[in-house]
């Protein structure tokens, strides 16, 4: 004992102790009741989020669906363009008939300047000139008709 301490009486000790136990009591109670309030609190607060969660869960499939029809339709665009257009093969067959064309075109026309060189007789020259002149212009035509046969098919393809 410390000095200034005064001896203190056994029921005042004993109802020291019983105030004590009675406030721990009290005290260990509202920890139970806050714990219990606690608990349903907490169950409430995952139910809340697990509804919540449920919704998103939703909502994104159905996005998804959406997304899905959304691409199969674009999908199916891009099929039938595929079919209407012209072939790699188709266009480089005909190119190549072009390119003949205009191949022959000019071989004409170097046979035509040949001719221009050698002066071969002046009326007979002329004449022949004349015919094969207008043996080019067919020809022009005919390549320029082919062309213009090629780009109308092509556009008449497309949708």
């Amino acid at each position: 004992m410390s000095p200034g301490d005064e001896p203190v009486s056994l029921a005042v000790l004993t109802q020291r102790v019983a105030d004590l136990d009675y406030r721990l009591d009290e005290r260990t109670g509202a920890l139970k009741e806050m714990m219990h309030t606690s608990n349903g609190f907490e169950r409430a607060l995952t139910t809340a989020q697990f509804v919540a969660f449920e919704k998103a869960v939703t909502k994104a499939e159905a996005a998804l669906a959406e997304y899905k029809i959304s691409a199969n339709e674009f999908r199916a665009v891009l099929s039938d363009y595929g079919k209407l257009l012209v072939t790699r093969t188709e266009a480089d067959a005909q190119f190549q008939a072009v390119e003949k064309k205009f191949d022959d075109l000019n071989r004409a026309i170097a046979t035509i300047r040949e001719w221009q060189n050698q002066g071969i007789g002046g009326a007979a020259t002329s004449a022949s000139t004349q015919q094969q002149g207008r043996w080019v212009i067919g020809t022009v035509l005919s390549a320029v008709t082919v062309g213009v046969s090629v780009v109308l098919y092509l556009l008449s393809r497309k949708p």
